[in-house]
């Protein structure tokens, strides 16, 4: 009988670290990417869900028809700094030079993203 017991013992231990391993790790990944700033809501393209109704968008520096995300790229921005275009022809823009001062304008700058903006069929830039 008391063997019946030990196994039974055992199993819930092992049970038991498994969860502490398993929340250690959720805790262990949620201060890494809390940590690095991380979001893995968005792409690492900057591109948002396509969506049908926008509440704001800008069609500033930006240029070409779209019928889906992945028809829009922002393109021509080597520095990062809020330069080039959301375009549905990225190709023109390699191996051009980009300027890397910050254009406090530049739509990236203020919370939007690079998409297509369904209701009108062009690129452009979405919050």
């Amino acid at each position: 009988m008391f063997q019946i017991y030990l196994v039974y013992f055992v199993h819930l231990l092992i049970l038991e670290l498994m969860l502490v391993a398993v929340a250690a790790f959720a805790i262990l990944l949620w201060l890494y990417f809390e940590k690095t700033g991380v979001n893995l809501t968005k792409s690492k393209f900057n591109v948002i869900p396509f969506v049908d109704v926008v509440s704001s968008y800008t069609l500033e520096y930006s240029e070409g028809d779209c019928n889906s995300n992945k028809d829009c790229e922002w393109a021509g921005d080597a520095c990062g700094g809020g330069h080039g275009l959301c375009t549905n022809n990225p190709s023109r823009f390699e191996g051009s030079g980009s300027i890397c001062d910050i254009n406090q304008k530049f739509p990236a700058n203020n919370g939007y993203m690079c998409s297509c903006v369904k209701s009108v069929n062009k690129c452009g830039w979405v919050k």
